[in-house]
């Protein structure tokens, strides 16, 4: 307590009122040391999260063995993606050090060791597991991919140097005399790029559904997405009206409020709340998987400095205590008090990044900027020789969240595979008996979200033929290593019961024959 006002006093004895009204503008628009603090942490727990849930799926989605080998996938995304790390190896062991490495990284983030490097890494890895593997790629992805990006050039090493000064009391004058928040291009940035997600997404919802309240009655009738229990708000069908009205608005209105207009810290504090109400939600109504978490995540950044001042002061100071304790911190405790006894104007300018790096941060805001008008018409883009950067670096992006409108596409599958014994069994059940009526849980019959939104796409249109050969072959050889030669299959039908949404809770249902795979022969069988 001592230390922090005797450390507040010769900046204003030298600077006077001036800075004091500055900092109190930084504080309103910037970035909190506690926002970003909590953003770091978030940021961390997602990554690790995230590669400990590809791990059981590496096989399949990473490797020769798996639905896309590295043949299938040149032949298919190889003209779109001139890099991709993951293919230096087709093996398992390099997508399994890729995962340990990402969580390693995610761990470096969440405790503030080597901060920016982990990022990088985090960001270069995270972008090559994409890249590997596309067909199972949501919205989320692509959201984290570009927090870890802007991240990267965020004022951490400002983070570090301000941390050791907070043992003073939220809300008191040396609270106010010292900026607790942080500005430059990269904050800047960072919530335009979240700002912006909700304002284009937005801009894209361009359906019917969306203008005469319908949108969320076909988004919940969406089975092979939404928990059982979502099909109860159907029969509330003026809430969802209200509810898709209001989802419209809101995302209109966010990113005014985000970015602070008209009043900073109220405007912000009403979106965060509103934008999180929003993305709860979804997490009770919807299996979506990582992108509402991530939206959690990015909201973050944008708490003022009036939240964390009326919580309890353990909650504002414990990120900073264990990083502390951890031995972690990148600029030493007596370093940053001597820094914070320097003139106001000295600590500044060890508080943003290098000139190098505001004109590198700019020049990918407006890169980014310009890739998202183009994603609302073609004219508007940029030229196909720019986007090539986009695709490297993977800061391609599109938000097209139920845009135009939701689908009135729904359905469920059956894999009928014979074997040798003669018997018939359902893959897709897990060798269970062939049942052709409807299950009660589509959405949980798919292992995850990610083997959701890969056999969605394979009944999608324009998804060639070849991705789904190479799926039924995947699918056959992994029932085939783990049974006894009379049960070896010999033919698989695939199956998808297209059921379109109608008005009026109706529906249409169709029997569509996805793929037909046949065993080859053995050398000592007959041709």
């Amino acid at each position: 307590m001592a230390t922090s006002s005797v450390a507040a006093a010769p900046i204003q004895a030298s600077h006077g009122l001036s800075w004091r009204y500055f900092n109190q503008f930084v504080n309103q628009v910037g970035i909190d040391w506690r926002s970003l603090l909590a953003f770091r942490i978030g940021l961390g727990l997602i990554l690790i999260w995230d590669a400990l849930s590809r791990v059981g799926d590496v096989m399949a989605f990473y490797t020769a063995q798996g639905v896309l080998p590295r043949d299938l996938w040149l032949q298919e995304f190889g003209s779109r993606y001139p890099l991709c790390l993951n293919l230096a190896s087709d093996d398992p062991w390099l997508a399994y050090l890729t995962l340990l490495t990402l969580a390693t990284s995610g761990l470096g983030i969440m405790l503030g060791y080597r901060t920016r490097l982990s990022l990088v890494m985090a960001f270069v890895l995270i972008g090559s597991l994409h890249t590997r593997n596309p067909q199972v790629l949501s919205l989320g992805d692509s959201l984290l991919r570009m927090l870890l990006f802007w991240a990267i050039f965020l004022p951490w090493g400002w983070l570090a140097q301000w941390m050791p000064q907070t043992t003073r009391d939220p809300g008191s004058e040396d609270e106010l005399s010292i900026p607790s928040s942080a500005c430059s291009p990269a904050v800047g940035a960072l919530f335009l790029q979240v700002a912006g997600m909700y304002f284009i997404t937005a801009l894209m919802k361009t359906g019917d559904a969306w203008h005469n309240g319908q949108a969320l009655y076909f988004a919940l009738r969406l089975e092979h997405m939404n928990y059982p229990w979502s099909q109860q708000l159907l029969a509330y069908p003026d809430l969802l009206q209200f509810l898709t009205h209001a989802t419209m608005v809101l995302e209109y209105l966010a990113p005014l409020l985000l970015l602070g207009i008209p009043v900073p810290k109220v405007s912000r504090m009403v979106a965060i709340v509103l934008l999180a109400s929003l993305h709860v939600g979804i997490i009770s109504t919807i299996r979506i998987g990582i992108f509402p978490w991530v939206n959690l995540v990015a909201l973050l950044p944008f708490l003022p400095a009036a939240f964390w001042m009326v919580v309890p002061k353990t909650c504002s100071r414990s990120g900073f205590l264990l990083v502390q304790s951890l031995g972690f911190q990148s600029v030493g405790r007596n370093d940053a008090v001597r820094g914070a006894n320097q003139p106001l104007i000295q600590r500044r300018s060890t508080t943003f990044s290098s000139l190098i790096g505001h004109v590198i941060v700019l020049a990918f805001t407006v890169y980014v900027v310009w890739w998202n008008v183009g994603t609302l018409h073609t004219q508007w883009g940029l030229p196909s020789s720019w986007r090539t950067i986009g695709y490297v670096m993977r800061l391609d992006q599109r938000w097209g969240m139920y845009a135009p409108e939701p689908s009135d596409f729904d359905g469920w599958y059956v894999m009928v595979a014979k074997t040798a014994d003669g018997r018939e069994v359902d893959l897709f059940r897990g060798g269970a008996e062939v049942n052709w009526d409807k299950p009660n849980d589509i959405a949980g019959m798919f292992p995850n979200f990610r083997w959701r939104k890969f056999l969605m796409k394979l009944v999608s249109r324009g998804h060639p033929k070849a991705l789904r050969a190479s799926f039924a072959e995947y699918a056959v050889k992994e029932w085939n290593n783990t049974h006894s030669a009379a049960q070896q299959i010999e033919r698989l039908d695939i199956y998808f019961f297209v059921e379109r949404t109608l008005p009026e809770n109706q529906s249409t249902l169709n029997r569509r024959l996805v793929h037909t795979y046949l065993a080859k022969p053995t050398p000592q069988e007959s041709p």
